[in-house]
């Protein structure tokens, strides 16, 4: 059962599992390729979600800091050579580049659980158009939203794939998640905290999170529009 205390909200990883299937089909549904990662290694199984975006900008939108390898072996284990094309393929069906003023960004989003923190943990990395790593703290322009406060972001070893990724920093994420799901709380309360993480109608989310009885079914959509850095569909809600 989720933990709710007076400032802050926890799950076990059991729930976060169960969280995460209902946001898969959610997401089939609604045409997001979000999936279950499982690593079959680890004793445990432990899983996460994963979704891949390739996002057109403006070239001046992003900096020349980025890592200067020969070339990133880390993608191999984070994105395939086919996972890549289907990716490319998918963006061409539906856009033309400007070689002369935009590029393209390769996004790679994780959801995993912080056994620590006891909650949702977004881990993400970026590669520009020759799958160079970039440096996303020089670059923080480049996210496919921008949202009006932006979380502490750092970089840390994958605590599955053991690579480097950037994540965002969960020290507020209990606080986030007892405000929206306290049944108790004032609804002008929430329109302030809505305003702030980009969702459009409130009565929507309010809505979900308060009268339902499965209300805790869309946590991972409800706790990922807190994040700010990638856009969460309001369909999710309705």
């Amino acid at each position: 059962m989720v933990n709710i205390s007076s400032n802050n909200q926890y799950i076990t990883y059991e729930e976060f599992k169960n969280f995460c299937e209902f946001f898969l089909k959610k997401s089939k549904q609604l045409n997001y390729n979000w999936e279950w990662m499982e690593d079959s290694n680890h004793l445990k199984k432990t899983g996460y979600l994963k979704f891949s975006q390739v996002i057109e900008i403006d070239k001046k939108e992003i900096s020349s800091t980025v890592f200067k390898f020969e070339k990133d072996d880390n993608l191999d284990k984070i994105i395939n050579d086919v996972e890549l094309k289907m990716l490319e393929n998918q963006y061409d069906d539906d856009n033309v580049l400007n070689e002369d003023s935009k590029t393209r960004i390769i996004w790679e989003w994780h959801i995993i659980y912080s056994p620590i923190f006891q909650i949702p943990v977004l881990f993400f990395n970026a590669w520009d158009e020759e799958y160079q790593p970039i440096d996303i703290l020089s670059n923080k322009e480049i996210f496919p939203i921008k949202p009006l406060y932006m979380p502490i972001i750092t970089q840390k070893d994958h605590p599955i794939l053991g690579v480097p990724y950037y994540y965002a920093h969960p020290c507020t994420t209990g606080q986030n998640m007892n405000m929206l799901y306290n049944i108790n709380i004032n609804k002008d309360e929430l329109n302030n905290t809505i305003e702030e993480i980009n969702i459009d109608n409130t009565d929507i989310l309010y809505n979900t999170t308060n009268t339902n009885e499965n209300k805790y079914n869309n946590y991972i959509a409800s706790w990922l529009s807190t994040i700010g850095l990638i856009k969460v569909d309001i369909n999710y809600f309705i």
